[in-house]
C-alpha cells in the first residue's frame, strides 16, 4: 500500500511541483504570481472537488472530462506562448499567465490525489501507510523541484527551462486524447507496450511521465497529438525568428 501510494503522489503532485520549478527559472520575479497561483489554485481544486457530482452532471455526465479538456487547452496555450515569445517572461503578463497555468495544473492534479485520500479514509483503510505515503511523496516531489531550480537558475539555462516546459505541457496535454475516448467521441487502438522494460505504474515511469509525457502504452490518437502538440510550436517559434529577422535586415 505504501509504494503503490507514493506511485500515486508522484503521479498527481509531480507535475504540480515540476512546473512551478520550472516557472520559477523562466521568469525573473517569480516571486509576484507563484503564492497567489499555488493559493487560488487550492481553493479552486476545494471548489471543484466538493461540486464535482454537479459537473460531472452537465455534457450527459461528461462535464468533468470536458472541464480537463478545457483545462488542458489553456494550459498548453500557455506553454507556447512562453515559448514561442522569448520577452514575454520579463512582462506583467507572464505573472498573470504563470498563476493562471499553476491554477489550470492544480485542479487537473490534485482534484484525482483528493478523490483518492477521501475515499480511503472514510474507509478508515491503512491510513498510517497513506499518510506515511503522503509525506515520501511530498519530500520526493519537493527535493526534485528544489534540485531543478539549483540545477537551472544560477546558470540561468532559461532556454533550457523554455523546453523543459514545452515538453512537459506537451506530455500533459495529450492526455487529451484518453479524455476524448472516455467521451466515446473517438476511438484509438494501442499502438505497443514496454510496460516489460518501464512500467508507468512505477516510480520510475512516473518520473518519465511528468518529464517528457510517457505512456508504456500508448494509443495511436496520443503519440499524434503528443507529436502535432509538440512540433507546431517549434514551427511557430521558426516563424516568427524568421520574420523578424527579416524586419531586422529590411531596416538596415
Amino acid at each position: 500500500m505504501l509504494s503503490n501510494t507514493v506511485v500515486l503522489i508522484l503521479k498527481d503532485a509531480l507535475p504540480i511541483f515540476w512546473s512551478i520549478a520550472i516557472l520559477i527559472v523562466l521568469i525573473p520575479k517569480w516571486q509576484h504570481w507563484l503564492y497567489f497561483g499555488i493559493v487560488s489554485g487550492i481553493i479552486v481544486c476545494l471548489l471543484v472537488f466538493n461540486n464535482i457530482g454537479i459537473i460531472s452532471q452537465y455534457a450527459d455526465g461528461l462535464g468533468f472530462e470536458f472541464l480537463k479538456i478545457l483545462l488542458l487547452i489553456i494550459a498548453y496555450l500557455i506553454a507556447v506562448a512562453f515559448f514561442v515569445n522569448n520577452q514575454l517572461r520579463y512582462s506583467l503578463l507572464a505573472g498573470l499567465l504563470a498563476a493562471l497555468f499553476i491554477i489550470c495544473i492544480i485542479i487537473l492534479n490534485a482534484s484525482n490525489l483528493l478523490l483518492f485520500y477521501v475515499s480511503f479514509w472514510r474507509l478508515n483503510e491503512q491510513t498510517h501507510s497513506l499518510f506515511l505515503g503522503l509525506i515520501l511523496g511530498i519530500g520526493i516531489c519537493t527535493s526534485i523541484a528544489t534540485l531543478l531550480v539549483l540545477l537551472l537558475k544560477p546558470l540561468q539555462k532559461v532556454k533550457v527551462a523554455r523546453y523543459l516546459f514545452l515538453v512537459f505541457v506537451v506530455g500533459q496535454f495529450s492526455h487529451i486524447a484518453y479524455l476524448l475516448q472516455q467521451t466515446d467521441l473517438v476511438t484509438s487502438q494501442q499502438i505497443w507496450n514496454s510496460k516489460q522494460f518501464i512500467s508507468d505504474e512505477n516510480e520510475i515511469g512516473q518520473f518519465l511521465a511528468t518529464l517528457i509525457g510517457y505512456e508504456s502504452s500508448p494509443t495511436g490518437l496520443y503519440i499524434l497529438i503528443y507529436l502535432i502538440a509538440l512540433i507546431t510550436p517549434n514551427l511557430l517559434r521558426l516563424f516568427i525568428n524568421s520574420m523578424r529577422k527579416g524586419k531586422k535586415e529590411s531596416m538596415k
